[in-house]
């Protein structure tokens, strides 16, 4: 369990693409990586504040509330109480479509290959940075989640999650739970969060906005199913995100599904949605 604030003003500065780089960020754990799916890390709180100023020049910012990066391991029982505020900047960086992104969480930035069960946000994450033409994934629970299989259970966030871009980003991915889902079940999961977008004029290429997950894909032959989850709170874009935006989804449970043969199975929307004009269905928008 970690109490203490962590304030990051640091400098990464390897910018090249496709090498791995990143820098990874959470309040217990930045990095973990395991051999096998099988093992487990349980029972993992944060509870202090963390605060992030620092320039992220590296392809892959990766900051979450418990953990930075996990990776061929399951957690069980990761929770966030603290608040999290993300302002970085992206000096120096030669920005490549495609290439560069930014994945937030409030339990986990970035998850791949294990199970994922019981962990909780209820910490209010604020976002807001000058990285242009990213692509950039916010999500309550977890940036971008891959289970292959493995469960994704019982995990909730009651969290204010905010963002402000003050560049145009390539993609925004927002999720209540999930910014992007991949090879992954979503079962008995609840999000009674609020989702806030605050965005300057035509700050988004696309945008893909669930109360539960952002978006959803899959390899070929897979699917993601989603069972017994329930989104409660509400969606907030509150300035014209997408004047210019070409790809713009937007759901109660999911934004955006390419999973050819997903199942959504007594899933609830109780939950409200306000949206600018430039987002009504009738102007290009998609709402599920």
């Amino acid at each position: 369990t970690n109490h203490a604030a962590i304030d990051w003003t640091g400098n990464t500065t390897n910018t090249t693409v496709g090498a791995g780089n990143s820098i990874e960020l959470g309040g217990v754990l930045g990095r973990l990586t395991g051999s096998a799916s099988s093992i487990l890390a349980k029972d993992f709180t944060n509870n202090g504040k963390i605060t992030i100023t620092g320039n992220t020049s590296c392809p892959y910012p990766r900051f979450g509330g418990v953990a930075g990066y996990i990776t061929t391991h399951s957690i069980d029982d990761f929770d966030n109480t603290g608040v999290m505020d993300v302002n970085p900047t992206m000096t120096g960086a030669t920005i490549k479509s495609n290439s560069h992104e930014i994945n937030c969480g409030g339990v986990v930035g970035f998850f791949q290959t294990g199970a994922v069960t019981n962990c909780d946000n209820s910490g209010n994450m604020d976002i807001k940075h000058n990285l242009a033409s990213v692509h950039q994934h916010l999500g309550g629970v977890a940036g971008y989640i891959a289970t292959y299989g493995a469960l994704n259970k019982k995990n909730t966030n009651s969290a204010t999650i905010t963002t402000y871009n003050t560049h145009k980003t390539k993609r925004l991915r927002f999720g209540g739970l999930y910014a992007v889902t991949y090879r992954c079940d979503v079962t008995e999961c609840t999000n009674e969060g609020h989702i806030v977008i605050n965005s300057a004029s035509g700050s988004a290429n696309q945008l893909y906005l669930g109360g539960i997950s952002g978006y959803t894909y899959t390899g070929s032959g897979d699917k993601c199913d989603f069972t017994d989850v329930e989104f409660s709170g509400s969606i907030s874009v509150n300035t014209p995100v997408a004047t210019n935006t070409s790809g713009k989804r937007i759901g109660g449970i999911s934004g955006c599904n390419n999973a050819s043969g997903s199942t959504y199975l007594r899933c609830i929307n109780s939950g409200t949605i306000t949206l600018p004009a430039t987002l009504s269905e009738g102007s290009g928008a998609t709402l599920m």
